[in-house]
């Protein structure tokens, strides 16, 4: 069995709209389950592995070779290979794990969920996971009592409702260095280091309780999913 597709991927989300609500989760509900790529909707004929000659090559948008070398939809620096030549990889999704049909892997975790919170204070907050989508990353809208806050991950349009007054961010004019998980990476490593060479743990702007609390409102989620949507107290 595998990690939760909703802690596996998704965990970071949770923590944000924690950091955001700045107070506890007092119930959780959930609705998910793996819907999409599951054997029953794999189509006649096709074979374990997309290169053994799968008679839907030409209009499969999942075939492992348009997804990891033809298109490159993909990147493929998590595919062992001894270099990274387009053969090397080809090599390997003849047989390896990334080579499978998206419907015939022994994949266990949810395609899609959506998950509710009610915090202390009687505020809510509503996560979508989703598989089927044309663009990746997070699209996110914060409502207020005074304004909102929609945006993805390059834009943020913040509104506010009694001068209308609009104003949009673009992230990437600030210059900074967003790769890893959004620039998360390397400034926790900063902050740690900063901690370890100062002795002083104030420099951990993130702390174990935060994650702690993330995981368990995922886990909870989690279980009300397997329970029918069944809610799940705090």
């Amino acid at each position: 069995l595998a990690t939760p597709s909703l802690l596996a991927k998704s965990c970071h989300d949770l923590d944000l709209i924690n950091w955001w609500m700045d107070e506890p989760v007092k119930a959780v509900s959930s609705f998910g389950g793996l819907r999409t790529f599951h054997k029953r909707n794999a189509p006649a004929g096709a074979p374990r592995f997309c290169m053994d000659g799968c008679p839907h090559r030409e209009s499969c948008i999942y075939h492992a070779e348009d997804v990891y070398v033809n298109k490159k939809r993909w990147g493929t620096h998590h595919i062992e290979t001894p270099d990274r030549s387009e053969e090397s990889i080809r090599s390997k999704l003849r047989r390896g794990q990334y080579g499978q049909c998206v419907y015939q892997a022994d994949n266990t975790v949810n395609d899609h969920q959506v998950v509710n919170m009610l915090y202390r204070s009687g505020a809510t907050a509503a996560f979508s996971m989703e598989a089927m989508t044309s663009y990746g990353g997070r699209r996110t809208r914060i409502m207020g009592t005074k304004g909102d806050i929609v945006g993805d991950e390059r834009y943020l349009d913040v509104a506010t409702f009694n001068d209308e007054k609009r104003i949009r961010w673009d992230v990437e004019a600030t210059g900074q260095d967003l790769s890893g998980h959004g620039g998360g990476d390397q400034r926790m490593t900063a902050d740690w280091a900063q901690a370890v060479v100062r002795n002083d743990p104030s420099f951990l702007v993130t702390k174990l309780e935060d994650a702690m609390e993330s995981h368990r409102v995922g886990y909870a989620a989690v279980t009300s999913s397997k329970e029918g949507g069944r809610l799940v107290t705090l």
